[in-house]
């Protein structure tokens, strides 16, 4: 009579359970917690994540942003770059969660890679303000050289360098150690005219596109996990100097990337990273795209929502991307003549904290867009004319914080500051080597 007792007590205890619980599993699951719910790493600082409460059950570990934060198969977390990203344990079975918050500081150290066909790279140093000689490349950076982050695979936390040229060479740099060796060849010639970016594809595994540029159609796709590179769909044309790319953010291309294709056409190409497969943009609403032609998103003001292209080449001409209608529209004249080196960027403090600085490349002058009226209006002159490979990069810490630096390009020595207090332009601490074409800055740990 008692053991019968016992059961029917038991028995109406686990149907309790499932009422309350929705399954019969989650009333049996042990709490989990994390060893640490907050922490603040110093680029390339490590720290262990273990969960508590699951001696036999299987974890899976994630952050929700690898350009900042990545985490193994373990829980073991490695800082990179400035930011934060939530490192989250699932334990299975149970669906059971919990997460910590990672907060990355840098030193505020850049290296700036020379190109004209050199492996020559120029290492800033904040608390001085100054560049020295950096770590060569394992092999020349040229014209449309172009990079990405490696999130996962057997190269997971280095820089892919897609030299550019005429060539299928590529370079690793391990932010580690400082020092690069060679990486797998791309599917073809990049041109003067590569870029590249990463995607997530149907199967949910993160690769990264590159454009081939010089006149062609090609692309290659990198695949981490096999470290090598494939040859990816054909573009809807060929891409020239001034191809970029950027995210559609709305409308029935969502999640898909839009391919402005650069120089003398006004074609772009929209990539659909689930189907793999391009298909016929949205042309621009000028006839060309022009060289170093390059595009921003607006998110206030009277185009919110929106994304600018500047028309590159010697022009003042823009367009308007709207992303819910998947088309291109005529914008405001920029006023200054936008040409090769062109870049921009958005202070975040000063008169100009929101608008965007447009660097017109070609020249020393500047526009500045205002997002309330839409207009672009010319600005204070640089100390000297920028020139291809020109570029625009942010000083987060030293002597220079908060401050924005202009490469001149083209074989010049010369950089240029701006300051968003003034705002005011001045000239910068210069280079050990001439930067060209094809150069570009990365962010170090």
């Amino acid at each position: 009579m008692l053991n019968k007792l016992a059961r029917c007590t038991m028995l109406l205890f686990l149907l309790l359970a499932v009422r309350c619980t929705g399954s019969w599993g989650n009333f049996w699951f042990t709490p989990i917690s994390l060893n640490a719910t907050d922490i603040t790493l110093a680029g390339l600082q490590t720290f262990q994540l273990s969960v508590s409460g699951n001696p036999i059950d299987a974890t899976s570990w994630t952050s929700s942003d690898e350009t900042k934060v990545l985490v193994s198969s373990s829980g073991l977390v490695t800082a990179y770059f400035a930011g934060s990203s939530t490192v989250t344990a699932s334990v299975s079975p149970g669906n059971r969660t919990v997460s910590c918050q990672v907060t990355v500081t840098n030193g505020g150290y850049m290296l700036t890679v020379l190109a004209n066909s050199t492996p020559n790279t120029a290492l800033y140093n904040p608390a001085t303000g100054t560049f020295s000689a950096g770590p060569a490349l394992s092999g020349g950076a040229a014209t449309g050289a172009n990079s990405f982050f490696i999130t996962t695979g057997i190269h997971k936390g280095k820089q892919m360098i897609i030299l550019g040229g005429a060539f299928v060479n590529t370079s690793l740099y391990d932010y580690a150690t400082s020092t690069s060796s060679a990486g797998p060849d791309v599917s073809g010639n990049v041109g003067g005219a590569g870029n590249s970016f990463s995607f997530t594809d149907g199967s949910g595994a993160t690769k990264f596109m590159v454009i081939h540029g010089a006149n062609t159609i090609g692309t290659s796709i990198y695949d981490p996990i096999t470290n090598s590179f494939s040859a990816g769909p054909a573009l809807s044309a060929p891409v020239q100097q001034g191809t970029h790319n950027f995210k559609i953010l709305g409308g029935q291309n969502a999640g898909r990337q839009l391919i402005v294709h650069g120089n003398t056409t006004a074609a772009t190409s929209i990539y659909d990273p689930i189907s793999n497969t391009m298909a016929t943009g949205p042309v621009l609403s000028v006839t060309t795209a022009g060289q170093t032609a390059n595009s921003f998103y607006v998110s206030t003001g009277i185009n919110a929502g929106k994304t600018i292209t500047l028309h590159a080449g010697t022009a003042q001409n823009t367009s308007i991307f709207d992303h819910d209608t998947n088309t291109y529209t005529a914008g405001n004249m920029t006023g200054v003549n936008i040409g090769p080196g062109s870049s921009s960027f958005t202070p975040q403090s000063g008169i100009n904290a929101g608008k965007q600085v447009i660097v017109a490349g070609a020249s020393a002058n500047q526009a500045v867009y205002t997002p309330s009226t839409g207009i672009f209006n010319a600005g204070g002159g640089l100390p000297a004319t920028v020139n291809p490979g020109g570029h625009v990069f942010y000083v987060t810490s030293g002597v220079l914080a908060g401050k924005f630096m202009s490469c001149d390009g083209n074989g010049a020595l010369t950089n240029a500051v701006y300051d968003p207090a003034g705002p005011t332009w001045s000239v910068g601490p210069g280079y050990p080597s001439g930067a060209n074409n094809g150069a570009l800055t990365l962010t170090l740990p």
